[in-house]
């Protein structure tokens, strides 16, 4: 009854422990303190995205090959972090809402990507398109 017990509590310890160091890690602001600053000028950053908005693009046509689909995956998760860095190259509201919108619609598209044999093809198109949309409406203004 001891060991059981002693068990009993040992995991609802870690349970304790696991739950605070998950909460911690969704933390908005890094540990240490540290302010975030891009190290890519924009037309970097703009230099990688149109390169995996491209690929993407490239690789739409072949939506029903899981190889295809994997890369159309990777190149989306890649995409949304670029414009997730770009947010913080700019403080005007507009700019960092349209690319708050590019990343969560490029991982939108990444996750459809990622259902392999059950993606649909028309969903991802879509999904690009608005991409594509995304990114006019802030090259119309900041271009």
């Amino acid at each position: 009854m001891v060991q059981k017990l002693t068990l009993t509590a040992c995991l609802v310890g870690s349970c304790v422990i696991c739950l605070t160091l998950v909460l911690r890690a969704e933390a908005t602001q890094p540990v240490s303190g540290e302010v975030f600053k891009p190290v890519a000028p924009v037309d970097g950053l703009m230099y990688g995205q149109m390169t995996f908005f491209k690929r993407i693009g490239s690789l739409l046509p072949q939506a029903k090959n899981p190889k295809s689909l994997h890369e159309i995956g990777e190149a989306a998760y890649a995409l949304s972090e670029l414009a997730n860095v770009n947010r913080f190259n700019r403080d005007k509201d507009d700019y960092r809402t349209w690319a708050a919108q590019l990343r969560d619609t490029c991982v939108e598209l990444a996750k459809e990507a990622d259902k392999e044999a059950n993606a649909n093809p028309d969903q991802l198109k879509q999904i690009y398109e608005r991409i594509k949309a995304t990114c006019q409406s802030c090259h119309d203004v900041y271009q």
